[in-house]
């Protein structure tokens, strides 16, 4: 949107918090431990362009984790994209010099990768305006395939700033194994791209329209905001077979699998939420965020809705938990509900042990004027974090199983954390708890173990390095332990950093150690 829109709020992208993430956010200081390692063996890849994207991904099918990496050249008109591969050899070790690399196919606006074709190895699947083009580099041959979308693609373009990842690939749903977000529809394709449906899921849209005649203040004809709504996969009637739903800031929309596999256009039902206020519509602050997932292990999905109203100034948080019932939610009646005012509060679901239900991590981020002085002074975050465990029953506890307080160093340059996002993506020690990395000022990655034990309360590990951009985690060997690699698409001087696990973390299983 036009920079004179959009002021207010804290919906969709709400200024520095909104490019903080989720989990992201649990990056505090704690002692650290008497036995301190350097637990990851750190190679660095020099670029002749902007990294927008990296994974560690097996995509010859060997069982082991290969980099793969974008790279933009340029400005537009001439701007060059490349996806360029290193394979790994039987150690885990990358070469310097990329073995295979292609141009991105034009006007690639997102990426996914996994298993489409059923062969060894995972694919690349670029989203375009009108059809996903796939890579299979499986047995190191390169075999491209186009895929027809029934629907314009919500990526009619390129983005310019680079390629994010979007989830496409859905195996939840069977033999419809791709969701593929449109302009007001979602498609739903077979492996082999054959048509399954098209369903009606909705968006919503901002536009602004500089007035002609009028002073020079847009670059542009018309500027858009298109909102595509979250698209879940889920079992909502424990039928076995996976339905979706589609959510939006205003109603959810569920489409239920038939017996057949396939989906009616318009929705089976919708749910009107009727959460926002008037204010917070036409101001667009506020905000609504659903999660649809099984959390009493009863084969079928509850609901969870973060509900944030008001100002920044004068915000109100809820987060409410609706229990599936007969297939549906009683709306009106949540089984549980938290509530918080003075801040924002961002809400992730994680499953901390691996148990496959999900736990309640909750970040507040105090914003009143005190706190917002404090932050241009000190360039910091102040957050308070807390994770809440299931019972039994599949509430969450009244009281938090663990609790801190942190800070989150900031860079006034780009209002971006300092260093990659602290999360709890993965288990580095393979002791079957998440554990929390993260990537001190932007010069240190730091790592805190999870489970019963430890709880983050000690920092286990320090190593000095540029942590600055994005991180990805993958297996480089095979061994079961965690690997990752970081890339920086703001900075195109920067590095592509891989770092290898070499299984010397408190806690790790024997066996399972990396060679040197």
């Amino acid at each position: 949107m036009h920079p004179f829109q959009r002021v207010s709020g804290f919906s969709g992208g709400f200024g520095i918090t909104g490019r903080l993430g989720l989990a992201g956010l649990l990056g505090f200081a704690s002692p650290a431990s008497g036995s301190e390692v350097a637990p990851f063996a750190i190679q660095s890849f020099v670029t002749d362009g902007r990294s927008v994207a990296a994974e560690l991904i097996d995509l010859d099918g060997d069982g082991r984790a290969d980099l793969m990496a974008v790279l933009v050249r340029g400005m537009p008109p001439g701007e060059q994209r490349e996806v360029q591969i290193h394979y790994a050899d039987e150690r885990g070790r990358l070469g310097p010099e990329p073995d295979w690399s292609a141009p991105v196919p034009a006007g690639a606006g997102a990426y996914d990768v996994g298993d489409l074709d059923g062969r060894p190895g995972d694919e690349l699947l670029f989203l375009r305006a009108d059809r996903l083009s796939v890579l299979s580099l499986a047995g190191r041959e390169a075999r491209w395939r186009e895929l027809r979308t029934p629907v314009a693609t919500a990526t009619p373009a390129a983005d310019e700033r680079g390629i994010d990842r979007l989830r496409l690939l859905r195996p939840e749903l069977g033999a419809a194994a791709l969701l593929v977000p449109g302009l007001g529809d979602a498609a739903v394709l077979g492996r082999d791209g054959e048509s399954v449906a098209v369903l009606h899921v909705g968006a919503r849209a901002n536009y602004f329209l500089p007035p002609r005649p009028g002073p020079l203040i847009g670059e542009n004809e018309m500027e858009l905001y298109f909102d595509v709504p979250r698209l879940d996969v889920a079992d909502l009637d424990g039928d076995g077979r996976a339905d979706v739903v589609s959510a939006g800031r205003h109603e959810l929309r569920i489409f239920r699998q038939q017996p057949d596999g396939r989906f009616a256009r318009e929705p089976d039902r919708i749910y009107a939420l009727g959460l926002l206020s008037p204010e917070d519509h036409v101001r667009n602050s506020g905000g609504v965020r659903v999660d649809v997932r099984d959390h009493d292990g009863d084969g079928r999905a509850d609901l969870l809705i973060s509900h944030a109203s008001g100002g920044l100034l004068r915000a109100v948080n809820r987060t409410r938990l609706y229990r599936n019932r007969d297939g549906g939610f009683a709306l009106d009646t949540p089984d549980q509900e938290f509530e918080r005012s003075g801040g924002v509060v961002l809400d992730e679901l994680v499953d901390l042990d691996g148990s496959g239900r999900p736990d309640l991590l909750r970040m507040f981020l105090p914003l009143g004027l005190l706190d917002l002085a404090r932050l241009f002074v000190q360039r910091n975050l102040e957050v308070e974090a807390e994770v809440y465990r299931l019972d039994a029953a599949g509430d969450f506890a009244e009281t938090p199983w663990a609790k801190r307080s942190f800070k989150v160093a900031i860079d006034f340059e780009t209002l971006r954390p300092k260093g990659f996002v602290p999360n709890l993506k993965a288990d580095w020690n393979g002791d079957g708890f998440l554990d929390l990395l993260g990537a001190g000022n932007g010069d240190a990655l730091e790592l805190w173990l999870g489970g019963p034990e430890h709880r983050f309360r000690t920092r286990h590990a320090r190593q000095e390095f540029d942590t600055g951009g994005r991180l990805r985690v993958g297996d480089l060997e095979g061994d079961g332990l965690p690997d990752f690699v970081i890339h920086d698409p703001r900075r195109p001087d920067a590095p592509i950093r891989v770092g290898r696990n070499l299984g010397q973390l408190p806690g790790t299983r024997p066996g399972i150690r990396a060679a040197p």
